[in-house]
């Protein structure tokens, strides 16, 4: 058992899937799936049961994990001190959302040193679970004003501190500039049953559809990473709900007001509990604020 091992099993339990875990890490579903194997016969239990919601965790899975997070979290503070404050790479979790890639790109392009940081999107929850097993050091979710408290109960939960950094940001239907509704002025959500809707699997998502009505769309099309998303919407077919932003190819899209409901989201970063921001965090999270103050969000 390495610290490697540990990772990936963390991984399988957040994506409950060996192959999403495995796309993930980027190593094959046949290598992820024998060192499960091999843990579990190093430590003669199972940790892992299938079922309908995917792979679960067993009760001594569970505990498992709690020992994992608590050991690869001290790992991690060791791994940093070899870096100075002010030089220490950003490790970042986020939600799926364009605006934080592209902020998180000028704000690089804009420091006098480089580094060598990483930024990895996944779902709100897996946002959580990363910073509370101490892999990413600052995380952000995207989620529904009207999902505020659940979201900080579960930050919590996961030991960690969940602080506003924009709210009340405006969705609008994203669209191609080959789609129907392309030239459309706004659009009811009613309408939206009308095209093949297109949304990331991951479960706020999910819930999400419930509360804006959207659940029983008969054409939906799940997808986990934006390069789909993206690809889905620019075929010309797929819409979406959206932040309004640029995007990889910004062009080739347009946001559509919504006529009949104001759908609105909160941005938050996420730490453990008891940790400081360093330096560059601290300098990247004061440079989102500058951003949502310029660009009319409430900071």
């Amino acid at each position: 058992m390495n610290f490697s091992h540990l990772e990936y099993a963390m991984t399988v339990a957040e994506c409950r899937s060996i192959n999403k875990a495995a796309q993930r890490l980027l190593v094959s579903q046949p290598y992820l799936s024998g060192v499960l194997k091999n843990l579990e016969e190093e430590l003669g239990c199972q940790l892992f049961k299938r079922s309908h919601n995917g792979i679960l965790l067993t009760e001594k899975g569970i505990k498992f994990m709690d020992s994992a997070r608590t050991i690869l979290c001290e790992y991690e503070k060791l791994k940093q001190l070899s870096w100075d404050e002010a030089e220490q790479p950003m490790v970042i979790s986020s939600y799926f959302v364009s605006n934080i890639m592209r902020l998180f790109l000028e704000f690089k392009k804009q420091s006098a040193k480089q580094f060598p940081d990483r930024l990895t999107e996944m779902g709100n929850q897996e946002v959580l679970e990363s910073v509370a097993a101490g892999r990413t050091r600052l995380g952000f979710i995207l989620c529904a004003v009207e999902k505020k408290e659940k979201y900080l109960r579960l930050a919590r939960d996961f030991h960690c501190s969940c602080e506003e950094l924009m709210t009340s940001i405006p969705l609008y239907v994203m669209v191609s500039r080959e789609h129907p509704l392309y030239k459309k002025t706004s659009v009811s959500i009613k309408e939206l049953f009308d095209y093949p809707y297109v949304h990331f699997n991951d479960v706020s998502a999910i819930s999400y559809l419930k509360l804006v009505g959207l659940a029983d769309h008969p054409n939906r099309l799940e997808v986990d990473n934006r390069g789909q998303f993206f690809d889905a919407i620019r075929e010309g077919q797929y819409i979406s709900l959206s932040v309004r932003g640029k995007t990889p190819d910004g062009r080739g899209f347009c946001f559509v007001p919504i006529s009949d409901k104001n759908l609105y989201l909160n941005l938050y970063f996420v730490t453990q509990t008891d940790y400081r921001p360093n330096k560059r965090e601290r300098e990247f999270i004061r440079f989102l604020r500058n951003f949502a103050a310029l660009d009319g969000q409430k900071p």
